[in-house]
């Protein structure tokens, strides 16, 4: 997935004449924090809401356009460079460009997140294990044949390291399956550590398992 694709239909860009006032009603009705100012096809900067938000409500955008961040993304970045962009600068919205550095559109966190969900596995039903680990232990590859050896596929892996200690992470995985009682036993016979389970159902032999889960977890 690329920038170019992830381009909102309902988010337009400011103009240097734009005034404050307008510039708060857009940025609160979007609910973005940042707009980019355009002229011509080309990206002047960026204007932030916290900026504006005490200025006088008939300045003009031209005396609040910043560009201490990058603000702006080509057209053919990955969707992975993009969330890099926002995670670096902490920009609610950033400006797409062409080949030729001209505008062609934003992309808001906010909905490029919303995409992310809801065109991956995330969104699929399925349970959440999430192994704590060594960093130096961890092997996807040993860890899927535990998993399908159960018939169940992994379809998403999240890694995080754990704030307790460095030199270890935690391992997110999501499954295909709810029922996880067997896989649960399989991946602690190999020694793996489990730190939390989440299931998709509301039943009470899924409330049930996961209390008899917890209960043991308290006790080792």
């Amino acid at each position: 997935m690329f920038a170019e694709i992830l381009i909102s239909h309902e988010i337009f860009p400011l103009k240097k004449t734009d005034t404050c006032e307008t510039a708060s009603v857009f940025m609160h009705n979007w609910n973005v924090s940042h707009l980019p100012v355009v002229e011509n096809g080309k990206v002047l900067g960026y204007v932030s809401l916290d900026e504006i938000f005490s200025a006088k409500k008939s300045d003009k955008m031209s005396h609040f356009i910043k560009n201490d961040k990058q603000f702006t993304s080509l057209g053919y970045q990955h969707l992975f460079e993009v969330i890099k962009i926002f995670d670096e600068t902490g920009l609610t919205t950033i400006s797409v460009l062409n080949n030729e550095n001209n505008f062609i559109g934003i992309i808001s966190f906010k909905e490029i997140l919303k995409s992310l969900f809801r065109d991956s596995s995330l969104s699929q039903d399925g349970g959440i294990i999430t192994l704590e680990m060594l960093s130096k232990d961890y092997s996807l590859a040993e860890i899927s044949r535990i998993v399908e050896y159960n018939d169940i596929k992994i379809i998403n892996v999240f890694i995080r390291s754990a704030s307790q200690d460095e030199n270890k992470i935690l391992v997110s995985l999501k499954l295909n399956q709810t029922e996880l009682k067997n896989v649960v036993a399989s991946l602690e016979r190999h020694g793996k550590l489990i730190r939390s389970i989440q299931l998709d159902q509301k039943t009470d032999e899924v409330s049930s398992f996961r209390y008899d889960w917890l209960i043991k977890y308290l006790n080792t």
